[in-house]
């Protein structure tokens, strides 16, 4: 993971535009320019009254400063809370995995090992296939086809017939539905449920066991639900309203307040500055309020998905002594090839991964460059040997 605040990586940060709310707000803030041109031509010509607006600026930039600063510090704590989340769903697949595994190891004898470790097969398959629900469901996909699970091995014949077949109907006017595909989360979280009651049934799992197993099932279907907090709790319409007009106002009135007091030029690059400023302002907290996008700043769920894939496989390989085969979900996010090299192919989660990859990059050249020198180095020492020969 590479360091955000790496002093060697500030210049790379600071002016990366791929990103950049900075380089997203300038139409904005370039057609605000309109008023404070017009005062610069009208002071110019002395047809600018000489009035001083600072007690009306004044309430406007404080309101505006405690409501942009309240805003800020929400959408921060939703992305936080967010990324929390993913992070605590891949403890809790870990830790159900543990618990399982943990007591699946004191098997009694004559226990049925071949069905039992198919069992256990199965709830990785599970937790993986509810990691993917979920980062389906806050990518709001949570209505697409399941065939290509089913084609992958993730659902069984019998599971997707469950998901895709009438389910329920209205008493009313008799309308049939599906299992809800909101709802396919919980789906899993039922069968996780069954898989630990079958494991106690064939002997795998002693009766003292079940308690932390349960608990950590459901703390899987709380990260479900934490994540539909999120989903569901935006800013009110009016506060945000409320809250671009206060800063549309003080932008306005920014440039005549100080038009006759500033040199010429002076007016729009001040009203320039802080229209970028405000409107990056905004567009970070529109951001980071809704963290499960697409974009380089939005938490990496997809990658969390691949970790729980690879680690639950890994600790079955663990626990059998031998190689368990993934699901490779997600390969684009992958940053090693088959033979342990970098992923020249590897998705940037974040402007870190993008600085991290441009200096795996850089270093590869510089390597590359080394490499030929010492070629040509030793091409000549060779040369002079023959001739000294």
């Amino acid at each position: 993971m590479p360091v955000a605040y790496d002093p060697a990586n500030f210049w790379a940060v600071l002016f990366d535009t791929q990103e950049s709310a900075v380089c997203r707000t300038w139409p904005r803030a370039l057609i605000m320019l309109a008023l404070p041109v017009l005062a610069e031509v009208l002071s110019e010509l002395d047809m600018w009254w000489d009035t001083d607006i600072n007690v009306v600026l004044l309430p406007f930039s404080v309101l505006s400063g405690l409501m942009l600063s309240f805003r800020i510090n929400d959408a921060y704590g939703k992305w936080n809370q967010a990324s929390g989340i993913i992070l605590q769903t891949h403890r809790n697949t870990r830790d159900t995995m543990s618990l399982v595994l943990a007591y699946a190891s004191q098997l009694k004898p004559g226990a049925p090992v071949k069905e039992i470790e198919a069992r256990l097969e199965r709830m990785r398959r599970l937790m993986v296939l509810f990691s993917l629900f979920l980062f389906r469901h806050v990518r709001g996909d949570f209505k697409k086809p399941l065939k290509a699970e089913l084609e992958q091995g993730l659902l069984t014949e019998a599971e997707y017939k469950v998901l895709t077949t009438t389910a329920t109907i209205s008493i009313v006017d008799q309308k049939k539905d599906k299992y809800p595909p909101r709802n396919r989360v919980a789906f899993v979280i039922d069968e996780l449920h069954r898989e630990v009651a079958e494991l106690v049934a064939w002997g795998a799992l002693p009766a003292p066991c079940i308690p932390p197993i349960t608990a950590s099932i459901q703390r899987l279907s709380a990260c479900f639900e934490d994540c539909e907090h999120i989903g569901f709790t935006l800013v009110p319409l009016p506060y945000a309203q409320l809250g671009r007009a206060v800063m549309f106002v003080y932008l306005l009135l920014v440039p005549l307040a100080v038009v006759h007091r500033l040199p010429r030029g002076a007016t729009v690059a001040l009203s320039l500055v802080a229209n970028v400023i405000y409107f990056s302002l905004d567009a970070v907290s529109s951001d980071m309020e809704t963290p499960f996008g697409t974009s380089d700043n939005d938490v990496a769920v997809e990658k969390i998905v691949r970790r729980i894939d690879k680690h639950t496989a890994s600790q079955l390989s663990t626990f059998y002594g031998r190689v368990v085969p993934n699901y490779d979900l997600f390969p684009d996010t992958r940053t090693t090839t088959v033979d342990g090299s970098h992923c020249a192919t590897a998705k940037a989660h974040s402007i870190y991964d993008k600085v991290e990859f441009r200096a795996r990059g850089l270093e590869s050249r510089i390597s590359k460059q080394q490499e030929k020198r010492a070629q040509r180095q030793e091409k000549r020492d060779q040369a002079h040997a023959q001739a000294a020969a």
